[in-house]
């Protein structure tokens, strides 16, 4: 039966790689493909002979070896597909800490997104995950502190001092799945700090976990044959920094520090198609190249990674990294948010956001099913998806624009339906960013259902809407929470509150466009 194995391998490879444009090079090892088909191409006329043969050699020991009880299939019943191991539940939770002064000044501000798992058979992996957030969690607690610390010494400063403009501090901490499997946890954060100064600080990190142990994974974890493993991921990084080496203006040592990390431990994740390392900015280039991100697919080192690490054989979800032949493929200047999801019943989606490079993003999902692309759906307004949101269980956030109080984007949770589609999980959408915003006259409002009016000059953080007329909002001063109830005109612009236009009632709405 080892040849007849053989055969469904070899037919399966091909079968698989048969994708669209520049898919295949992100899902050769998505789906299995490994190392023995490239993208693109064919299997030679040798192996397809050698195929023939062994067919014919072993159809009839076949038969004989494994009787098989016959079976009526119904005309045009198509065979089951063969469900795949049940994936661990992740859910991410935005946290957001704002720090203010007595006059209402912002001080500080803060995000973290964090993720909480949990599934049957996976419980070792769901504590080490909730150990890792909780210490992250515990951090930037004690970096909110020391940013209100620091905030309030400067903003004292900036009022005894004409020359000082005061800028609230703040720290972002951003996390996102970018693989969660029946194998595999992997997690990508990315940091920014403003402590003062001319710019931020920025950092970019990874942390993976086994998703049965619950262990977290070093570089050489991921490998059968380690001296191989480094050996062939180091050539390929290396590679692949020569490709970017002049669009990132690297410095002239980059070969040798990317030589060091393999010394001790790169920084990683991994993805839908390979190992993303990455590098901060001032390791191998300025701060303007921003994070350098230089991907290892899996097909270039698959045979040194110890099987159970191999993307593809479970329910899941990864993301898929930049690429440009679909990106030409598709017809857009941008290609972003790109992820794969593949569900317990065999189905596998895409997922990803179109960009002609003037962020109106168009959200598209792809079914795949035997090397073909069928969309199931395209939203019809301007949305994207938020990084970080997309869950195995196939729950997204998306991002929506409204440009009502200062807000340019919404962001409200769905789910993929069994069609493709998506539906609407809750009524309320939380905001890319909250904003301050000071009255210039009074300002009718709602608190806990009864009207009431604010004086001029109160400060209010928006929280919140529904997009269908409410933004929810916060009294700086006071803490007390209520809501503002607009109109739009038919055209979308101008915003009415009361009959009056929105830009009437406040000092500045800072729409991000």
């Amino acid at each position: 039966m080892k040849k007849i194995e053989k055969i469904k391998q070899v037919r399966e490879k091909y079968k698989r790689c048969m994708f669209f444009g520049g898919f295949l090079l992100v899902l050769i090892a998505i789906g299995g493909c490994g190392n023995a088909v490239e993208a693109g191409t064919t299997i030679p006329s040798e192996e397809k002979e050698q195929i023939r043969e062994m067919e014919e050699e072993n159809l009839q020991a076949a038969t004989q070896e494994e009787p098989q009880e016959e079976t009526q299939e119904e005309p045009g019943e198509e065979a089951q597909r063969e469900p795949w191991p049940e994936a661990p539940i992740l859910t991410c939770t935005v946290w957001e800490d704002n720090r203010f002064d007595e006059d209402g000044t912002l001080l500080a501000e803060g995000t973290l997104s964090y993720f909480e798992m949990s599934a049957r058979g996976y419980e070792s992996a769901a504590a080490a995950v909730e150990a890792f957030f909780r210490s992250q969690e515990d951090d930037f607690e004690k970096n909110m502190d020391l940013l209100e610390e620091y905030g309030q010494d400067t903003y004292i400063t900036s009022q005894e001092e004409d020359w000082l403009e005061f800028y609230p501090y703040y720290s972002r901490q951003d996390w996102e799945i970018t693989r969660a499997d029946a194998g595999i946890i992997s997690f990508c954060g990315r940091f920014s700090e403003y402590f003062g100064g001319a710019h931020d600080q920025r950092w970019t990190s990874g942390v993976t976990f086994d998703a049965k142990t619950g262990k977290e994974l070093r570089f050489l974890d991921l490998a059968k044959d380690q001296e191989k493993f480094l050996e062939e991921t180091l050539n390929v990084c290396l590679e692949a920094a020569e490709e970017k080496r002049e669009d990132y203006n690297f410095f002239p040592d980059y070969e040798e520090v990317i030589r060091s990390r393999w010394q001790e431990e790169p920084e990683w994740y991994l993805d839908g198609s390979g190992i993303t390392v990455l590098f901060s900015p001032y390791e191998i280039a300025p701060f303007a190249s921003g994070t350098v991100r230089l991907h290892l697919p899996y097909q270039e080192f698959g045979e040194y990674l110890l099987p159970e690490y191999a993307m593809g054989a479970s329910e899941g979800m990864a993301l898929l990294p930049e690429n440009e032949e679909v990106r030409i493929e598709m017809g857009y200047d941008r290609l972003v948010s790109s992820y794969l999801l593949q569900r317990t019943d065999g189905r596998s989606f895409l997922l990803f956001d179109g960009d002609m490079a003037s962020e109106d993003y168009v959200t598209y999902i792809y079914e795949v099913t035997d090397g073909k692309r069928v969309k199931t759906w395209e939203s019809d307004v301007t949305t994207r998806i938020r990084q970080g949101s997309v869950t195995p269980q196939g729950s997204l956030e998306l991002g929506l624009r409204l440009d009502v109080l200062g807000t340019h984007m919404t962001y409200g949770h769905f789910q993929i339906t069994e069609e493709g589609t998506v539906e609407e999980e809750g009524a309320w959408y939380s905001l890319e960013r909250e904003t301050i915003l000071t009255t210039v006259r009074e300002l009718p409002v709602l608190v806990a259902g009864e009207e009431k009016t604010l004086s001029a000059g109160s400060r209010l953080l928006i929280t919140g809407t529904d997009r269908k007329g409410i933004m929810g909002y916060i009294d700086t001063a006071s803490g007390e929470e209520g809501e503002i109830h607009y109109t739009l005109s038919e055209e979308g612009r101008p915003v009415y509150i009361e009959g009056v236009e929105e830009t009437q009632y406040f000092e500045d709405l800072p729409y991000a466009g």
